[in-house]
C-alpha cells in the first residue's frame, strides 16, 4: 500500500506521483539550530515545509529543464527500484550523466528505446576549461537493444 505524503501542494498517491520541482537564485537550508528549533519546539509541520523547500528545489540556473520528479513512497518494502506503468509518451526525454559506466549506459538506452520509442537520449561531457556541461544527443544505432 502506498503511504500518501503531503508535500509539493499535494497528497503524493498513486494518482499523485510528479512533484515540480521549484527554482531558487539561493538554496534553502535546514541548519542544525533550526532542526533543534522545529524538534524542541514540537513543530514538526515547518520542518516538514523546509525539507519540502529543500527536497523540491534547484539553483534557478536549472530553470529551463523545467522539471518534475517522479517520487512514490511505500512503507511495506525494502526495494529501491519501483516498476509502475508509465504511458510511452510521457517521457520524452532521458539525460545520462558524463561519468555513467558504459554497461549501465547501454542498458538504460536498451530500456528508453524499448519502452519510450520517441524519447531522445542525451548524454553529458564536461565542458573543457569552464564549469559547464554539453550534453551530445545518442545516435539511433546507440539506441538499439
Amino acid at each position: 500500500m502506498t503511504q500518501n505524503k503531503e508535500l509539493n501542494g499535494g497528497k503524493v498517491s498513486e494518482d499523485n506521483v510528479w512533484w515540480k520541482i521549484e527554482y531558487f537564485g539561493k538554496f534553502p537550508k535546514i541548519t542544525c539550530p533550526m532542526f533543534y528549533d522545529f524538534w524542541v519546539k514540537g513543530i514538526e509541520k515547518e520542518l516538514e515545509s523546509h525539507i519540502e523547500q529543500v527536497i523540491n528545489s534547484k539553483s534557478d540556473f536549472w530553470e529551463k529543464e523545467k522539471e518534475w520528479r517522479f517520487v512514490r513512497f511505500n512503507d511495506e518494502t525494502m526495494q529501491s527500484v519501483w516498476r509502475t506503468s508509465i504511458q510511452d509518451n510521457t517521457i520524452t526525454a532521458v539525460y545520462l550523466g558524463c561519468r555513467i559506466n558504459e554497461m549501465e549506459e547501454k542498458k538504460i538506452i536498451s530500456a528508453t528505446a524499448r519502452h519510450f520509442p520517441n524519447a531522445k537520449i542525451f548524454k553529458a561531457a564536461k565542458r573543457t576549461g569552464e564549469f559547464a556541461l554539453d550534453f551530445e544527443e545518442r545516435s539511433p544505432s546507440a539506441r538499439q537493444p
